[in-house]
């Protein structure tokens, strides 16, 4: 049955969706930035704004789904996906990026 629904879906993605990288790399910027301070001054402050960092863009990443819902709905599985991945992929990079931190 999902295989039926996924497949009468349209699986291309509007001309927007190309600055949603963008935007994640932006983002990643200023929390990594607000992240590194924090390790300086203690090791709770490092892991308060580290999982706020992780919150507001789980938070960023689910506004930005139903925004691009609400602004193109039949490109809805395409526009989920894809900034699911993209999601996973920059906070992967961010996580991997703090270990290196000393």
């Amino acid at each position: 049955m999902s295989a039926i629904y996924f497949s009468s879906l349209k699986w291309s993605s509007p001309l927007v969706f190309e600055g949603v990288p963008l935007l994640f790399l932006l983002l990643n910027i200023l929390l990594y930035k607000w992240v590194k301070a924090a390790v300086v001054k203690s090791p709770a402050k490092f892991v308060n704004a580290f999982m706020t960092a992780i919150t507001l863009k789980l938070l960023f990443t689910a506004s930005v789904v139903a925004v691009l819902i609400v602004l193109f709905p039949e490109s809805k599985a395409v526009l989920a996906l894809g900034t699911f991945f993209i999601y996973l992929g920059a906070t992967f990079l961010f996580s991997r990026a703090l270990l290196k931190i000393k």
